[in-house]
């Protein structure tokens, strides 16, 4: 018994060991071609080579030999698969390119080795040996294809790119089944349709273009490279022609106005992988099926439609996919500091402002001119009944007549010279209130912009989850395809699809409100486009101040010795608490003049010079009546200048109480005023310390928020290779998707946040960087830095 529990033992411990080693994976070489048309496959053959290494991994050591094959020639491309049939290291074959696919699928080649493939192509141009459920009616043809006919495409595209005339860039090698194609165009889509003959170079493709067609189809084979492809669409647009795409999406990123596909690479290149897996498996081609079916789906390029002047309508733009190329924004180039600069100079409160202190000068001016001779011109006429100037005897004239000057000089006047003191005291408290507007206005433009920044980063991260669900939605499709999943999933994502364009759309209204309100503070017109430059931690325009505290928040000691010199500073150096002490400087000279009014009189003197022009007496004067009555009276000729000079004091005596109560009233609100600046102060310390509290929340969260955004971006990538692989569910992907962007966001606005922050803080202290000069800032980060060491 004990020998044979030995023996049990022995055994399983030497199984392990007994295993024959594991054999190494088998050479396996397939040969690349690509045609001409092949220029557009450059991601889609790096994507095949990806999937099917990982396809086949474990089990065949792949490699791959490439040749392009630049003609249009089928003898040429007939050829070069006849080397690769006969070629002895040859396993397998994958032909990239219509024209390669074509020639490939003739009847008269004999295929002996599989013949892999991946081709957008019309079925109404390109003939492919499929049946009807998508299965190769040819031996060892394994070409995956994306069938789109051009009709059903321009029909989608026609709602939202009007057109009666269309001109087709279609190129040499689709000719032989074009006239039937162009017929099918035309009773489709109930306009006239011109294919273009093919030019050598683009310049000659775009000199055949007719100007009075405005709308052009662009097919792949039109050109034969990548950089003549661009040159086109480049032409196209700078002529501006609406070119709509045959391949879609990937034109519409490259600046075509629009297109009716999405990009299917992802689909084609795990197609072709397990296609060749299948093969390998054992399983019969003719059970395999090589379509490629995506729905369609609009997409709109509104800068290209900018470029070209085309309006497209409100209904296209909330059901297409809308793209930007370049920059969201075509507008003049703008920075946090030119932000700043332009509404110094044009924003419409801190103009009124200095208006305002302007007005304050002058009340200095007016003040002071009191005190100054005061010359008036003179005039007095006086006419009375001729009864009344007989009966008094030559007292008063019938009629008088003087004109001269009249000289008034301030002696003494203690509510004057107040006046000057006030208005002077009034123009410092001006020129704080100034001084605080134009902070102010730096500082809610500097906000403003910031929120322009935020608010695009949001529209690029709700156009990115977008695209990502396009993806998602492609995995759906594959994956109902090859029966892992079932149609519940594409329903899932074509509904998050459509929830994520409407909120593609919101945020991209959100980013022109942003626009506006920056534009609103920046003084220029609403509609004024921007092209601005984004904002960083490193960023020289926030240096002075985001150095010292990123350098000190994560020492509490050094942080809190800022702080106490943050709130000194802000109490020194605010113009708002300059203002209020600059009133209450006025309010306690009105109080002191109030009191002193009661015993310190206003003296004045005053001086009159005149001519007598005209006077009348109306009759004899009263000499000229003594005379005539034996009286002798000398009569005495009076010249015509007269003149007057007097003293004036006054001192009030009496007022019935109002003196009294003028000055307690004027002592009460020198209290109120002191009180509020008073509570200023302390709001300002108070304002100093919650905004240093708010910047070390906000700073902190920079970095956990770009941890978390990168591992959630990781979960992400895993979680969508399982779900291609079949083995997560949707929920498990939509969770990830939706933490990863959201992640994603948070990271981003948390540097905005942090900025921001910064620059509430740069207000309450009443210094804002982007104001300051180099050498302000360097004084200033070297004072704080002071600060900091010597606690």
């Amino acid at each position: 018994m004990r020998h044979t529990l030995l023996c049990i033992v022995i055994l399983l411990v030497g199984l392990p060991f007994a295993r024959p080693a594991e054999s190494p994976p088998t050479p396996y070489t397939i040969a690349i071609l690509r045609d001409q048309s092949a220029w557009a496959d450059d991601l889609l053959c790096e994507k095949i080579r990806l999937s099917l290494h990982e396809m086949a991994l474990g089990r065949l050591a792949i490699t791959f030999t490439e040749q392009n094959l630049p003609t249009s020639d089928d003898l040429v491309l007939r050829h070069a698969i006849d080397d690769a049939l006969a070629a002895p290291h040859i396993n397998a074959i994958l032909v990239l390119g219509t024209r390669l696919a074509s020639v490939a699928a003739d009847p008269a080649l004999s295929l002996r080795k599989p013949t892999l493939g991946a081709v957008l192509v019309d079925p109404d141009l390109v003939q492919l040996p499929y049946d009807a459920q998508g299965h190769s009616t040819k031996p060892n043809f394994a070409v995956v294809a994306h069938s789109a006919r051009s009709a059903d495409l321009l029909r989608a595209m026609q709602n939202m790119v009007p057109f009666s005339t269309l001109q087709v860039l279609a190129g040499a090698s689709d000719s032989a089944r074009l006239a039937d194609w162009q017929t099918t165009l035309e009773s489709t889509l109930g306009a006239t349709v011109k294919v273009l003959p093919p030019a050598p170079s683009v310049t000659g493709t775009l000199a055949t273009l007719e100007p009075a067609s405005r709308t052009v189809f662009v097919l792949p084979t039109s050109v034969q490279t990548a950089s003549e492809y661009t040159a086109l669409l480049d032409g196209l647009r700078n002529r501006h022609y609406a070119v709509l795409s045959f391949r879609g999406q990937p034109d519409v990123e490259a600046g075509a106005l629009a297109g009716a596909l999405p990009d299917s690479t992802v689909q084609l290149a795990r197609r072709v992988a397990i296609v060749f897996d299948q093969l390998i498996s054992g399983i019969p081609l003719d059970q395999i099926s090589l379509h490629v079916s995506l729905r369609t789906e609009l997409f709109f390029n509104e800068t290209t439609a900018a470029e070209i002047d085309f309006i497209p309508s409100f209904a296209a733009l909330h059901t297409a996919t809308l793209v930007r190329t370049g920059s969201q924004e075509a507008g003049n180039p703008i920075s946090l500091a030119d932000a700043v600069a332009i509404a110094l100079e044009k924003n419409h409160a801190l103009r009124a402002r200095q208006a305002g202190t302007e007005a304050s000068r002058q009340d200095v001016a007016g003040a002071r001119g009191t005190l100054f001779p005061q010359v008036a011109a003179l005039a007095n006429y006086q006419h009375i009944d001729r009864d009344r100037a007989q009966a008094s005897g030559g007292l008063f004239p019938e009629r008088t007549l003087v004109a001269g000057v009249g000289l008034t000089q301030t002696i003494f006047d203690d509510e004057a010279l107040t006046r000057i003191r006030q208005a002077r005291t009034a123009l410092k408290a001006a020129n704080a209130t100034e001084k605080v507007q134009r902070l102010n206005t730096a500082h809610t433009a500097s906000l403003a912009y910031l929120n322009y920044l935020s608010a695009r980063a949001a529209l690029r991260i709700a156009e990115q989850n977008a695209a990502v669900t396009h993806k998602h939605l492609g995995l759906a499709h594959l994956r109902q395809r090859i029966g892992t999943s079932g149609p519940e999933d594409i329903y899932r994502f074509e509904s998050l699809s459509a929830q994520q364009r409407a909120e593609t759309v919101a945020a991209r209204m959100q980013v022109e409100r942003a626009r506006t309100e920056l534009n609103q503070v920046l003084g220029v017109a609403p509609d004024t486009l921007w092209s601005p430059h984004d904002t960083s931690l490193e960023d020289p325009e926030f240096a002075a101040l985001t150095l010292p505290l990123t350098g000190v928040i994560t020492n509490r000691k050094r942080f809190e010795s800022l702080r106490a010199y943050l709130m000194d500073y802000a109490t020194l150096h605010s113009p708002d608490l300059d203002a209020i002490e600059q009133g209450v400087s006025v309010q306690r000279l009105a109080a002191a003049q109030k009191q002193r009014r009661t015993y310190l009189p206003k003296i004045a003197a005053s001086a009159n010079l005149g001519r007598l022009i005209e006077q009348d007496y109306g009759g004899p004067t009263f000499s000229e009546q003594l005379n005539a009555v034996g009286l002798p009276v000398p009569l005495t000729d009076l010249d015509r200048t007269v003149w007057t000079v007097g003293v004036q004091a006054s001192l009030p005596l009496f007022s019935g109480g109002s003196l009294t109560a003028d000055q307690r009233k004027a002592r009460a609100q020198l209290r109120q005023l002191e009180l509020t600046r008073d509570e200023a102060r302390e709001a300002i310390k108070a304002r100093t310390q919650a905004s240093l509290c708010s910047i070390e929340s906000s700073y902190t969260n920079i970095e956990l928020a770009r941890i978390s955004a990168d591992l959630a971006r990781q979960n992400l990538d895993l979680v969508q290779r399982k779900y291609e692989q079949g083995t997560v569910s949707i929920i498990t992907l939509l969770d990830a998707q939706n933490a990863a962007f959201a992640r994603k966001q948070a990271a981003e606005v948390a540097v905005y946040r942090f900025l921001s922050d910064v620059l509430v803080l740069e207000r309450i202290i009443g210094w804002i960087e982007v104001l300051a000069t180099p050498e302000e800032n360097t004084a200033w980060l070297r004072e704080a830095r002071t600060a900091i060491d010597h606690d």
